[in-house]
């Protein structure tokens, strides 16, 4: 019995030596767990929506538990695999959201069609694809993609900037954020560390400083890119550093969701369920702050009221 995929695999090698003298030779591969509405050009590298209707790809990235195939890449020449482990971090970044390529291969190529049935529907099984949300991302990518396409080349070419990273920090901190989407059992205390290691490392190489005291160079490094955050406060302990830092401590040193402060002479117990959701957002929306991207929807204050746009 002939199979579906077999009788699919001939139509295609009969219809491309029809089309023989318009086909090219492209490098291509799947994108995977995106939210990928409109074509982009992200360095040299064309990104297009799979041909579904859009409604179809919202939901297949949004399954919290399966990688499903939303789109395709295709180049002229063969992307390295440095640009393409560096463009999925940035997808992943972009969209607070797992998302992940297909390996590389050399294609026959007349349009974009030819893209159909090359890639497996779906990546192997993942236990779990948290999100906060497209807090990075448009209200409509549909009508502004260029806004998107924009925050990924910039993510590219820091990533690629020795010098910028160098004096920032950025790269090392870009990676442990998106480790922390990347964890097939988003453990709340390791979510919680890699988070705050990326703001440690933006904070120390702002201050090139490396002893201890982290909260007394983290306010200053936060409010100058407008955020609201002091050294200490005890009337608000969500935009006290410090309490960031004990929960840390917590997490790191005790092995418990929990840290300690002395407030008014007093000793007392905060817990990072009640502060957690406040830091994760916290953290891409600085990594955009030092990246430079601003799409002039972003709220800067949504990490305290929870609006995401404007």
């Amino acid at each position: 019995m002939i199979s579906y995929s077999s009788l699919y695999s001939k139509l295609r090698k009969c219809l491309g030596r029809r089309r023989k003298g318009g086909m090219t030779r492209k490098f291509a591969f799947g994108v995977y767990g995106m939210e990928l509405l409109a074509p982009m050009l992200v360095d040299d590298i064309q990104l297009v929506p799979r041909r579904i209707v859009r409604s179809e790809i919202i939901e297949l990235a949004r399954d919290p538990n399966r990688m499903f195939l939303t789109g395709y890449g295709y180049a002229d020449k063969e992307p390295d695999k440095q640009r393409l482990f560096e463009l999925a971090a940035a997808l992943t970044f972009g969209q607070q959201r797992w998302a992940d390529l297909s390996l590389c291969k050399e294609v026959e190529f007349g349009d974009e069609s030819d893209l159909d049935g090359l890639f497996a529907d779906r990546l192997a099984e993942y236990s779990t694809r948290q999100s906060t949300g497209p807090i990075v991302m448009l209200k409509n990518p549909v009508n502004e993609p260029s806004s998107l396409e924009k925050l990924l080349n910039l993510c590219l070419d820091r990533l690629q900037d020795d010098s910028f990273n160098a004096d920032t920090g950025f790269s090392r901190a870009f990676y442990r954020h998106v480790e922390s989407w990347r964890l097939r059992m988003p453990y709340m205390d390791l979510t919680y560390y890699l988070d705050f290691s990326a703001l440690e490392i933006l904070c120390r190489e702002h201050a090139k400083y490396y002893g201890p005291g982290l909260a007394a160079i983290a306010a200053p490094f936060l409010r100058r890119f407008g955020f609201t955050m002091r050294q200490h406060d005890n009337n608000d302990l969500k935009t006290s550093f410090q309490t960031y830092a004990a929960l840390r401590n917590g997490v790191f040193h005790n092995g418990k969701l929990e840290g300690y402060l002395t407030v008014n002479g007093r000793k007392i117990t905060i817990k990072l369920t009640d502060h957690e959701d406040e830091f994760r957002l916290l953290v891409p929306l600085v990594l955009l702050k030092v990246v430079g991207f601003d799409d002039g929807h972003i709220n800067w204050n949504s990490w305290l009221d929870k609006q995401q746009f404007r």
